[in-house]
């Protein structure tokens, strides 16, 4: 599953996770926190490309209801502005990663660790 609000970035970030592994899954595209609460109990995805910043309820908050709801997600922040604060808050969720929009390459090596294994 990709959280982000725009639809430039979700593609960019589908066209990473298609690269990254192996296997065909079916990608689930959220634009806003609430859609992406709702889509993940619908679909029950391996894994979640969450942006931090989001319109009304942003990706910390998603993250952590999502997390309530099933402990064993998958969750990497994905996030253009990454500072200390910004991943300071995240790490107090059992996150798998942190990963800067600027840095995309790093989601290569985590989604083929977490995806591919059997």
């Amino acid at each position: 599953m990709i959280v982000d609000d725009h639809q430039g970035i979700r593609l960019v970030l589908k066209k990473h996770l298609e690269l990254a592994i192996s296997d065909q899954y079916e990608v689930i595209e959220c634009e806003s926190g609430e859609e992406a609460v709702k889509e993940y109990m619908l679909h029950d995805p391996n894994c979640v490309l969450m942006d931090f910043e989001l319109i009304q309820m942003n990706g910390y908050q998603a993250s952590e209801i999502i997390l309530r709801q099933d402990p064993k997600a998958k969750i990497i922040m994905v996030t253009s502005h990454d500072i200390l604060s910004m991943r300071k808050k995240a790490a107090k969720l059992p996150i798998v990663d942190f990963v800067s929009k600027e840095n995309l390459s790093e989601l290569a090596p985590i989604l083929n660790t977490l995806l591919n294994k059997k």
